[in-house]
């Protein structure tokens, strides 16, 4: 309950199929894991999720960045509904040097470098947060889920005085648990020795083997202990099908209570979502506990102002420091004298007021106004406009050695002459006569009926330029004042290829808000397709040998594996039920796994005479292992396995006897496999090999040979 609110990031690395799947009737994965964040928190995924995330962030930035080895390019989204990324201030963490694929951001401006799209929503906070008289989770009637959380611990360190005493590492564990709220209702040893073949060839109990297994059952779930005494290592699962939120602190206290030290690279822990239990008597107060829920206090909804259908006054201040910082801005880094303008005008009855603008700036060489035909509505009409356009843009090609750098769309131009520029520019070969690699094409929008200039500009990036780093930008500009709620005074749509897209869009919103007293407003900037790179060849491949490998070195060297655990979850396909299930069913598959009279196995059974819950738990004690069986009550089965040999091929056999005759109707979903140890173990032996000192070459990894020699 507590993680919901409380995070500053949240970084996502799932698969398709996982982010489809669905955590309640109104939130998938993404949702529900924005929940986890704060007011101002954000959510990282890699690959092209722009939309996905825009429709739940206020605020959302699409990164990309080439040369990526192996891959070629890159992307990933960010979220959030506090931290504006296109205007957060800048700061630098200091860390010249230590990255080697992304470089350095030494300058503000280099920050946008990578940025290929941008969203920001005024509605989507709303969807995931609560009104102040409203309760964090509606109320729940029917239980139709029951999972649990097994969290897996590791302690190094422990005192082997705790260790070596049965009864003093009952008490301990028993006490600690008790202490964080849970109830402790049996404990079961695992008494059976562990045996071996002696020179006579008779079984003999192994003295060598100082191992001692332990099992708590909790009215909200099991704890199972393994110690090592001679290692100082004691191994701990935590399996709660009910007070989940108890986890962290049962966590501490189980450390503390065999002497391991907390926050420390001796223990470690990790949690894996499984089965619970139906029926108990505080299911809705775990429901509630777990969430997801709604922390977050919704704030009062921001207006989405929208334009008028009638037309604005017409102002002349806007128009001229919209067409001369935004032109400036995006020709900055161009010679001044080859700037070559094309505006697209009304009627030649009326006036051009962007041509005016362009052609008293000095940072534009030449320009050519474009005008509205008189009669473009009949075909020949729109035919003899279109070669009249052509033979003016040859002419301005000609006498001015430049190609075209900027087209900006003047307020009076009709829909017609922006259909017949971007036809001309369809052609590849006028573009390939006209326009420059990087243009820039700029329109003013300020009633709702000029919905063609948007589209004209969309047609641009799509259609024309379709290329990263082609990019189009919708810019909202504001009038406030004090007596006066904001309101749209009108539209700034720009299209440019421009690979300082969003660093010239920032100078020219900046220039328009000082000079025009008015507030800017970035709501979209939409990236074209990614580069084709054929026969991609990257810039650098970095090898383990970039990278201080001195410390994984020491971890790969220390761990050591003391057995196998296998996680298994069984649910019943629901399309071919054989038979009724009941905990004397579950018995019987379990007993089924151990031949009678080939192994000795002690085996417990609870049920609801020890915790209030309709499944049941087994577990099952023998020489070198230990199995638990957790049944929900209804349809899903969980069973830990652990082995002190590594063999997968004995956890395959194991659970496929346990279901072939009683159960074989349930099939396996999940299975998670580990190894258990120390060194923070995380290989198993038979990957790795063991380490000798006197021989490390046979089995250090390849990627720690630099360190090594």
């Amino acid at each position: 309950k507590e993680y919901f609110g409380s995070f500053d990031m949240v970084l996502v690395d799932l698969s398709e199929t996982v982010m489809s799947f669905s955590v309640t009737d109104e939130l998938d994965i993404m949702g529900a894991l924005a929940l986890l964040l704060k007011k101002d928190g954000i959510m990282v995924k890699n690959e092209l999720y722009l939309e996905d995330m825009s429709n739940i962030f206020d605020y959302t930035i699409q990164m990309h960045f080439y040369d990526v080895p192996v891959l070629c390019s890159q992307a990933f989204v960010l979220g959030s509904n506090g931290i504006d990324f296109l205007n957060q201030p800048f700061h630098h963490h200091d860390i010249e040097g230590k990255n080697l694929l992304i470089e350095d951001v030494s300058d503000e401006r280099d920050q946008f470098e990578i940025y290929h799209d941008y969203q920001r929503n005024v509605t989507t906070s709303q969807k995931h947060c609560r009104n102040v008289d409203e309760p964090e989770m509606p109320e729940i009637v029917d239980q139709k889920k029951s999972p649990g959380i097994l969290m897996v611990i590791e302690v190094e360190g422990a005192s082997v005085d705790i260790l070596q005493s049965t009864e003093k590492l009952i008490d301990a564990i028993s006490k600690s648990l008790v202490k964080v709220g849970l109830t402790v209702q049996s404990a079961v040893v695992n008494d059976i020795p562990v045996q071996e073949v002696n020179e006579s060839g008779t079984m003999e109990d192994d003295t060598d083997v100082n191992i001692q297994s332990i099992a708590l059952v909790l009215k909200e779930g099991y704890v199972l202990t393994r110690s090592y005494p001679d290692l100082g290592y004691c191994a701990f699962d935590i399996h709660l099908w009910s007070t989940f939120e108890k986890h962290g602190d049962a966590e501490i206290a189980l450390i503390e209570a065999v002497g391991g030290t907390v926050n420390d690279s001796t223990s470690s822990s990790y949690r894996i979502v499984a089965g619970g239990m139906f029926g108990t008597s505080d299911w809705k107060t775990d429901e509630f506990n777990r969430g997801p829920r709604y922390a977050n206090i919704c704030e009062e909804p921001e207006v989405n102002h929208e334009m008028d259908d009638d037309d604005p006054p017409e102002d002349d201040l806007f128009t001229e420091v919209v067409v001369e910082e935004t032109i400036m801005a995006f020709t900055s880094d161009n010679d001044k004298s080859d700037i070559l303008a094309v505006v697209l005008c009304g009627l030649k009855s009326e006036p051009c007021k962007a041509s005016a603008v362009l052609e008293e700036q000095h940072s534009v060489a030449k320009v050519v106004s474009l005008y509205t035909c008189d009669d473009a509505n009949s075909v020949d009409s729109l035919f003899s406009c279109e070669l009249e356009i052509v033979q003016q843009l040859k002419e301005a090609v000609s006498d001015s050695l430049s190609k075209v750098s900027a087209i900006v769309v003047d307020s009076k131009a009709l829909k017609s002459i922006g259909k017949i520029v971007h036809k001309i520019f369809s052609s590849r070969l006028s573009r390939k006569k006209f326009l420059v690699e990087h243009p820039i094409i700029l329109a003013m929008i300020r009633n709702k009926d000029e919905e063609w200039r948007r589209n004209f500009l969309e047609r641009f990036r799509k259609d024309i330029l379709k290329i990263d780093p082609a990019l189009r930008a919708e810019i909202l500009f504001n009038v406030t004042s004090v007596d006066q709620s904001p309101q749209i005074f009108g539209e700034v749509g720009i299209t440019a290829s421009d690979p300082l897209f969003f660093t010239h869009l920032i100078d020219a919103t900046d220039g328009i808000e000082l000079n025009a007293d008015l507030l800017s407003d970035v709501r979209t900037a939409r990236g074209a397709f990614w580069k084709w790179l054929p026969f991609f060849q990257p810039t650098n491949f970095f090898l383990a040998s970039d990278y201080d490998q001195t410390e994984p070195l020491k971890q790969y060297r220390s761990q050591t594996s003391l057995g196998h655990q296998s996680v298994f979850q069984l649910e019943r396909d629901q399309g071919r039920k054989v038979s009724a299930i009941s905990s004397s069913v579950i018995r019987e598959a379990l007993e089924s796994v151990f031949p009678s009279g080939k192994i000795t196995v002690k085996i417990e059974q609870f049920d609801g005479e020890t915790f209030d819950g309709d499944g049941c738990l087994f577990l099952a004690f023998w020489a070198g292992g230990s199995s638990m069986i957790l049944w929900d009550g209804r349809n899903h089965i969980d069973m830990n396995l652990f082995t002190d040999v590594e063999s997968n091929e004995f956890a395959t056999k194991f659970v496929a006897t346990f279901v072939k005759k009683k159960l074989s109707d349930f099939e396996i979903k999940l299975h998670d496999e580990q190894p258990r140890g120390i060194g923070r173990v995380v290989n198993f032996e038979e990957d790795v090999g063991t380490f000798d000192e006197s021989d490390p070459d046979d089995y250090d990894p390849h990627w720690a040979e630099t360190i090594i020699n």
